[in-house]
């Protein structure tokens, strides 16, 4: 069964929304992958980057972030699973040259969701 785009879109702002709301905040929410470029099926995961403030993240506090991230996300009634990416600012803009990595591949095809301001 096909989910409809409305669902799709009600589960994006409900994302974007709690992801906002973590603390520490997020600096920036990126949707890439399939449903970025327009081209996810019905049942297609929401890839998200999220960009952290910090300029890098060591690996607890990346893997606190997405404890963090994944527990704001638990409660909420979503249609399709949810994949993060967690990473600092600085790490971001260095990682975005590379041709391979999935940070590069989603600053460049990524919409954003969400920008701390």
């Amino acid at each position: 069964m096909a989910i409809p785009a409305p669902t799709i879109d009600a589960d994006l702002e409900a994302v974007t929304a709690a992801l906002a709301g973590v603390e520490p905040r997020p600096g920036r929410v990126l949707l890439f992958g399939s449903r970025a470029r327009g081209d996810g099926r019905p049942d297609s995961d929401i890839d998200l980057l999220v960009v952290m403030p910090q300029a890098t993240l060591t690996p607890q506090e990346r893997q606190q972030a997405l404890r963090s991230l994944r527990a704001a996300l638990r409660p909420l009634p979503l249609s399709v699973g949810v994949d993060l990416v967690v990473v600092g600012e600085e790490d971001a803009q260095r990682l975005a040259g590379s041709r391979w990595h999935v940070v590069a591949r989603a600053l460049r095809e990524g919409k954003e969701l969400h920008v701390a301001g």
